[in-house]
């Protein structure tokens, strides 16, 4: 019984100190990836903002058929996006300036999230995209002290999401 005591009042301080840690940790993570692109900013813009062409680029459509569903309001495009596996995923994409792309998901569960693609165009026809992608982790302690390897955990899918954003926007050399 003694062992036990020990064992649980070390276990509380334990959570008790994780708990206090998470309290300085930030309760929203953004990471970033950048690419130049030898397209245009409208041509990759075509590629994030009409639903159908994420299956070109987004790893989560990859060998799946995608069905989507979009009403404008405005400068506002509400959308779904249905996959082969029957998953759904809604979303709002606004350009709040020429060269920013946002994209929301109000109907996650989970943490929230969001996009932002920031297009800068450059010499010879070039475009550097930036994309955001920013997580809130609510208030969590759990949650936090994931975001502390968020970007480690996520840098690959997004990596390869950009390399094929990349790839569908670039013109095909004839």
């Amino acid at each position: 019984m003694q062992k036990f005591k020990l064992f649980a009042t070390g276990l509380l301080l334990m959570l008790i100190v994780l708990w206090l840690v998470s309290l300085f940790l930030p309760s929203a993570v953004t990471v970033s990836q950048t690419l130049l692109i030898d397209a245009s900013d409208s041509a990759i813009a075509a590629q994030v903002e009409n639903l159908p062409n994420w299956a070109n680029w987004n790893p989560a459509y990859e060998g799946k058929t995608i069905t989507t569903h979009t009403r404008m309001s405005g400068d506002t495009t509400y959308g779904w996006i249905t996959d082969s596996s029957g998953r759904n995923l809604q979303v709002v994409l606004t350009r709040p300036a020429s060269n920013v792309i946002e994209v929301d998901f109000p109907g996650s569960n989970g943490p929230k999230g969001s996009y932002q693609f920031v297009l800068i165009p450059k010499d010879h026809g070039q475009t550097q995209l930036t994309w955001n992608i920013n997580t809130e982790l609510g208030w969590y302690p759990w949650r936090k002290i994931v975001g502390i390897f968020l970007d480690k955990m996520t840098s690959p899918i997004y990596e390869r999401a950009i390399h094929y954003l990349k790839m569908a926007a670039e013109p095909r050399a004839s």
